[in-house]
C-alpha cells in the first residue's frame, strides 16, 4: 500500500511488464516520471525500458508531453500508463526491428508472400499506442489511395526540400530529414486545390476511424537517403501515434522503401507512383522495407491525437 500522499503509477512495457513508480505529488511532470522510470528500471530491463529521452508514454490513447503534469492528464493513483520506445520520430513509434522484421522487410516482393500465421505474429508483436476507445471496427478498405499531385507539383516540393537540406547542418539530415511546412506556403507551391484534396483525403479517413473530421492537420516534408551503412535499415510493423497520416510520394526513382500494410492475414503493397497518396489511421499496422539505393521524398499530412483539457 502506498504511503499517505504518495501516488503509485503503473507503467506497462511492450514486453508486458507492469512497473510501479511512486511519486509524491500529482504536480509531478511527465518528464520527471520518465527520469524516475529510467533511474529505477533501465539497468534491469534495457530491452523495454530505454533512457528517458527515448521513452514515449501513452494514457487513455494520448501521447503524454514531458512538460505537462499527472494532474493535467487526470492520472490518478493506480493508473496504468503504456510505454513505447520513441525510435520513430514524430509520426509513429516502433521497436528495434527483430530478425523476423529484417528478413520479411528485406524485399517487398517476398514480404507480400508472408504466410498468414507469420503475419499474425508480426501484428501481435508490433508497437504503437492502442487506437482510441471511439475507434470503429475496420470495415471495407483498410486504407485509401489515389493520385493527388502532378509531376510539376512534386518537383516544386522536391526543390523545396533540397533548399531546406542545404541550410540544415544537423548530423543526420542527409540520411533522414523531416520538417513542418506552413499550409500557406504549401498552397503557394502546389495550389490551394491540391491542399484541399489532401485535406479531404485525411478527413475521410478520420471519419472512417470515428474521429472528429475537424481535427487540425500538420503538413510535413521528408527526405530519406540510402547512405553508406544504412541500406539495410527498415521500419518494422507498428501503429502510428497520429490519428491519421496521408502520405504522398513525390518521386519513385529509388530502390526499395516500399510501404506495406498488414490487412487481415495478408501483407499488402499499395502502388506508390509519383504523385499518389495513401491515407491510413492508427488502427492499421504498417511497415517500410529497406531503402537500398537512392533518395525518397514525401509530403505528409498528420492529424494528431487531442490532449485532454484541464479539469
Amino acid at each position: 500500500m502506498a504511503a499517505l500522499g504518495v501516488l503509485t503509477i503503473n507503467v506497462r512495457t511492450v514486453a508486458g511488464r507492469d512497473l510501479p513508480i511512486q511519486v509524491t505529488s500529482p504536480a509531478t511532470t511527465i518528464g520527471a516520471l520518465k527520469f524516475l522510470l529510467e533511474q529505477q528500471y533501465h539497468d534491469q530491463y534495457q530491452d523495454s525500458v530505454p533512457v528517458a529521452a527515448n521513452q514515449n508514454l501513452i494514457f487513455a490513447g494520448n501521447t503524454l508531453q514531458d512538460d505537462q503534469t499527472l494532474e493535467f492528464y487526470q492520472i490518478a493513483n493506480g493508473a496504468t500508463l503504456h510505454l513505447v520506445l520513441n525510435l520513430g520520430g514524430d509520426i509513429g513509434e516502433w521497436l528495434e526491428p527483430s530478425e523476423a522484421d529484417r528478413r520479411i522487410l528485406f524485399d517487398a516482393g517476398s514480404a507480400v508472400a508472408t504466410p498468414p500465421s507469420e503475419v499474425a505474429a508480426i501484428v501481435r508483436a508490433a508497437a504503437g499506442p492502442s487506437p482510441p476507445l471511439y475507434a470503429k471496427p475496420i470495415g471495407g478498405k483498410a486504407f485509401e489511395e489515389g493520385t493527388l499531385l502532378d509531376k510539376s507539383s512534386c518537383k516544386q516540393l522536391v526543390e523545396r526540400i533540397e533548399r531546406h537540406l542545404a541550410a540544415d547542418d544537423s548530423p543526420d539530415a542527409l540520411r533522414d530529414m523531416k520538417f513542418v511546412v506552413a499550409e500557406g506556403e504549401l498552397a503557394k507551391l502546389i495550389g490551394s486545390e491540391a491542399v484541399a484534396a489532401l485535406r479531404s483525403m485525411g478527413e475521410a479517413q478520420l471519419k472512417a476511424l470515428g474521429a472528429d473530421a475537424a481535427a487540425r492537420a500538420t503538413f510535413k516534408l521528408r527526405r530519406r537517403e540510402a547512405i553508406a551503412g544504412t541500406q539495410d535499415d527498415v521500419i518494422p510493423f507498428h501503429r502510428d501515434s497520429s490519428l491519421v497520416v496521408v502520405n504522398v510520394a513525390l518521386n519513385d526513382d529509388f530502390d526499395g522503401a516500399a510501404l506495406l500494410f498488414a490487412v487481415g492475414d495478408k501483407i499488402v503493397r499499395p502502388a506508390r507512383k509519383i504523385g499518389t497518396a495513401t491515407a491510413h489511421d492508427c488502427r492499421i499496422h504498417h511497415a517500410v522495407t529497406r531503402l537500398a539505393a537512392g533518395v525518397r521524398y514525401n509530403l505528409y499530412a498528420t492529424y494528431e491525437r487531442p490532449v485532454p483539457a484541464v479539469a
